[in-house]
């Protein structure tokens, strides 16, 4: 992102009594994991400091106070000067959480501004916001005048309030704006660090592959069961079928037509003695003969005698008599025995979809039942105090639970088993029951919303609490980042987001192929194909990969048109999503892309 970052770390400390930046919450200093973080998005880090020596270690340019002794608002005057970019991040050297995605929104949203800041209830948070290298000459008019406090300038340039409700479901929590002040401060930031990981071994903000991967590491195939052939519509085949019949089982007539001896029609116009008029079904019990032939319907057997077969409208019919007027040659639509399938031939592989085709060999082959893998059973967990039921009536506040919908649906159209439980308020303690009710009764567990930062997400506490293993929380992909994946027994709990764009994407990156290992599928992943990009996407990937929901057709190559819409609506006829890696560029029409195939069945062997 090309946008600078500024940390301002020069504070006199006096409440800690050590400098604030290198106390150690979690694993890493204050300061190892802001320039950690914001490395991976920021083109350029600054460090405010009168006391720079402390800092050269984490190779980053660091500026003093031109103007000292003004407090935050001297070093944001100097480190504005310095920065490459015309758009800087400012934050304090104290502020242990972070959140990526909020600094790159600010970022998104100070276009057109002089400055972009959160705005919670009626306080401002100056220490959390972007400013444009245009606010210098206003800070440096409020520096001359002794002026420090940092928003007596705000009135004289453009800003941008950025709302709680914008942002609450970005950040979930009010402590992505915490700062350490106090040794109670301190206290409080670990405790919070130690909640918020769920345990310091735990793995975090995952690219998605490794996501992957780990998921499906901790999951295996279920068992089989019989089914009655029709019952095995859509489900996967769990052995080898071999072909106990070869098909056609006899030498089998392609056309409705005339059964004859090639050596018969050697003159240019022939008439043939029709012997018998075959209907379908019916093996003839004559021999043809010379000077005879016998009219029969398609996939008919070929009379013995035989070796050709001409299509009934090539053929002039007088009463018993057949007048041929061209020659033609030996085994003419004629099907020869075996000629689909032989004997003993391998029919299908254990791991094959059941689709119509699928069915109609096993049926050819006398197989009036088929072996094939459970299917499995995925619990819908939906939380939130907010949701109505489908048939209520809104009220303020409140939304209806479309999530419950949406889920149910993804999870029957690969073929399994949907277990829908009521919605979950947010309570811990009947979170952590339903959940564990969920594991009992299913072989995955997804559930939306309740895993991001917030005092009320507490399906990761939930989760953090009963589960055997936490795998990871949060992957590196928008929309879709706070989502949480853990293990109890032989089930797998996939914390999905709670914004249906979010969680949708969730489900196709992590739980279908989770479902698809359950099913004993050969392949999980969707089918990836390159595409033609269709229409423009006038936006940087930013550190996280990007996704958007698109609509793929296949005309002489594939061409995609994307629906950059933030929008519900966008989710309406995708077949699709456009994969845009981190630290992409806009995109043009014309573009060759990466495109996820979201569609029917593809016979694609992609893992």
């Amino acid at each position: 992102m090309e946008a600078t970052a500024i940390i301002l770390a020069g504070g006199k400390n006096s409440r800690m009594g050590k400098n604030k930046a290198f106390l150690q919450v979690g694993q890493k200093t204050i300061i190892d994991g802001l320039v950690n973080d914001l490395k991976t998005s920021f083109s350029e880090i600054i460090i405010s400091s009168n006391e720079p020596e402390l800092y050269d270690y984490l190779q980053v340019k660091i500026v003093k106070d031109i103007i000292p002794g003004l407090g935050p608002l001297s070093g944001m005057h100097s480190a504005l000067q310095k920065a490459t970019f015309e758009k800087s991040l400012i934050l304090a050297c104290d502020m242990p959480f972070l959140d990526m995605q909020l600094a790159e929104l600010l970022v998104q949203e100070s276009q057109g501004y002089d400055i972009a800041i959160p705005k919670l209830d009626k306080h401002l948070e100056p220490l959390f916001a972007v400013y444009d290298k245009t606010c210098v000459k206003h800070i440096e008019a409020c520096l001359r005048n002794s002026i420090s406090k940092i928003i007596d300038f705000y009135p004289k340039v453009k800003v941008n309030y950025l709302s709680w409700d914008m942002i609450s479901e970005l950040v979930g929590t009010e402590d992505v704006f915490f700062n350490v002040n106090t040794p109670k401060d301190l206290q409080k930031a670990r405790r919070l660090r130690n909640s918020l990981l769920g345990g310091a071994n735990m793995k975090t903000m995952l690219p998605i592959k490794e996501a992957q991967q780990l998921v499906l590491s901790e999951i295996s195939k279920l068992p089989r069961e019989d089914v009655k052939l029709l019952q095995a519509s859509g489900r996967i085949l769990a052995e080898e079928v071999n072909a106990r019949d070869s098909l056609p089982p006899f030498d089998r007539s392609a056309m409705d037509g005339y059964a004859l001896r090639s050596d018969d029609l050697a003159n240019k116009e022939v008439t043939l003695e029709i012997i018998e008029d075959l209907p379908a079904g019916k093996v003839s019990e004559q021999e043809v003969t010379k000077g005879t032939a016998v009219m029969l319907m398609t996939g008919a057997p070929v009379p013995k005698g035989a070796d050709t077969v001409v299509k009934r409208e090539d053929v002039k019919r007088v009463g018993n008599k057949a007048i041929f007027a061209q020659q033609v040659k030996k085994g003419l639509n004629i099907d020869p025995i075996a000629s689909d399938v032989s004997q003993g031939e391998k029919l299908l592989n254990s791991g094959a979809y059941l689709g119509p085709g699928e069915l109609a060999i096993l049926a050819s082959q006398g197989y009036s039942s088929v072996s094939v893998y459970k299917k499995p059973k995925v619990a819908i967990v939906i939380t939130g105090d907010e949701l109505l039921e489908v048939h209520e009536t809104l009220v303020p506040g409140k939304i209806r639970n479309s999530n419950r919908y949406m889920m149910a649906a993804a999870v029957m159209e690969i073929g399994a088993e949907p277990i829908i439980y009521p919605s979950v308020p947010d309570k811990l303690e009947e979170t952590k029951e339903l959940l564990m009710q969920a594991e009992i009764e299913a072989d995955l567990v997804i559930s939306t919303g309740g895993v991001s930062m917030g005092d009320f997400d507490l399906v990761r506490k939930a989760l953090t609490d009963i589960a055997d293993e936490v795998l990871f929380w949060k992957a590196k992909i928008k929309p879709g980042m706070p989502v949480f994946a853990a293990k109890k027994g032989n089930t797998v709990f996939l914390g999905l987001s709670g914004k249906p764009s979010g969680a949708l994407l969730n489900f196709y990156l992590l739980a279908q192929p989770t479902i698809n290992k359950l099913s004993g599928r050969l392949t999980y992943l969707p089918a990836r194909f390159k595409a033609r990009l269709q229409n423009d996407f006038n936006k940087g990937s930013g550190d996280r990969t990007r996704y958007l929901w698109a609509q793929a057709i296949f005309n002489d190559e594939w061409k995609v048109t994307h629906k950059n819409d933030k929008k519900m609506n966008s989710l309406l006829g995708y077949n699709a999503l456009v994969e845009i890696p981190a630290e992409s560029k806009p995109l043009q029409k014309g573009d060759l892309v990466n495109i996820i195939y979201l569609g029917s069945e593809l016979n694609v062997t992609n893992n």
